[in-house]
């Protein structure tokens, strides 16, 4: 069964139009053409409801009975255009009842006035009051009661909901973002307010301090190439300890037992610090073993990055004439003994090659330049 096409004054409009007229009444025109109410291409060509007119010449005839609405009263009419009024309701060409003949069929229905009706929205009752040394400013008994050592504070009450923000710390506290501590973090001089605060020791660089003096600082970095143990900044660590930090700084060297620093981490069994982070004492360097009882940071590396080769514990650009430069990533780079990588160790993951040697295996020649080595 072929589409069905949209024709002029199509009388019921065809499947895939806007359906039959339902209700309303059409007229046949003196000249034989449809009127009233009909389907057929409106003048933008789209196939819709519109209502035409007899030619100005011709007599209509009698109405021309229709097709009653689907199921009685079947909701808005096909193709033409419709909205939903605020209440929700239909508006525009709709097919129902007539208001004047209860008859079901097409009319045109405006939206309901609009509601006189006025929602008033529940008014939210909100105090504010200050309160210092447990009177608010009307004289009444109040509390600052959740900030911890809060000394006065201003209350707002939206409701039933409290909140309290903290202008003054009692005596003993810091006044620091609204919180009162008993210890605040003194770093380069200052605290978290911008007040300044003293770590008790020029070579302290971040402390923690009390609000009273009564209480020494507690160190916690130190600066000026001294080294953190137990509180205090030394020259030197004491002995069975490792000097640690980067070479290039002054700041935050530590006095700690001598472990491996493996990919950012402490590696060491037993360590106090396993599994938490690590710095090697230089930024080529990518893991390292830190020694004891060095005078001074003294760390062997283990593995180089940067492009620099492993050479007795250190990383350099250039091997010794008599080894050979082995890697060709930017980490890992060794200077080794001249050596054949075949092609199991490469599959092992023990030699590296370059991809064109990957069936064969590499030779890796004394003397040669970075990354340069010939296929087996």
């Amino acid at each position: 069964m072929g589409e069905a096409k949209c024709t002029r004054f199509a009388d019921p409009c065809p499947d895939g139009c806007s359906g039959p007229q339902l209700g309303m009444p059409n007229r046949i025109c003196a000249d034989g053409s449809l009127g009233g109410p009909v389907c057929g291409p409106s003048s933008s060509g789209v196939c819709t409801w519109y209502v035409r007119s007899c030619p100005a010449s011709s007599t209509t005839e009698a109405p021309v009975d229709t097709k009653p609405c689907p199921n009685g009263c079947s909701g808005p009419a096909p193709g033409m255009p419709n909205h939903v009024c605020p209440d929700g309701s239909m508006a525009g060409p709709v097919c129902g009842p007539s208001s004047n003949s209860g008859t079901c069929g097409w009319s045109i229905r405006n939206c309901p006035a609009p509601s006189t009706t006025t929602t008033v929205e529940p008014k939210t009752k909100t105090t504010t009051r200050t309160c210092k040394d447990d009177v608010d400013d009307t004289g009444s008994r109040c509390t600052c009661k959740e900030i911890s050592g809060c000394a006065a504070c201003i209350i707002a009450t939206v409701d039933d909901v409290r909140t309290e923000t903290c202008l003054t710390c009692a005596s003993g506290r810091h006044t620091i973002g609204g919180r009162c501590p008993k210890l605040a973090e003194c770093k380069g001089g200052a605290l978290a307010s911008g007040d300044a605060c003293d770590c008790g020791s020029k070579h302290c660089h971040r402390c923690m301090v009390a609000a009273t003096t009564d209480e020494a600082p507690q160190c916690l970095t130190c600066r000026n190439s001294r080294y953190f143990h137990e509180g205090a900044c030394l020259d030197a660590c004491p002995a069975g300890l490792a000097h640690v930090g980067k070479l290039a700084s002054k700041f935050g060297r530590t006095c700690e037992a001598p472990h491996a620093c493996v990919r950012g981490m402490v590696a060491t069994e037993g360590h106090v610090r396993k599994g938490k982070k690590c710095k090697c004492h230089s930024s080529s360097c990518l893991d390292c073993d830190f020694a004891a009882d060095a005078a001074d940071i003294s760390a062997s590396c283990t593995r180089c990055t940067n492009k620099l080769f492993h050479q007795a514990g250190d990383c350099v650009e250039a091997c010794p004439a008599d080894l050979t430069h082995h890697g060709l990533k930017k980490t890992g780079r060794t200077c080794v003994a001249p050596f054949s990588c075949s092609a199991a160790d490469l599959k092992a993951g023990v030699c590296q090659c370059h991809k064109r040697c990957k069936k064969m295996g590499c030779a890796w020649e004394a003397a040669n330049a970075p990354k340069e080595h010939t296929c087996l």
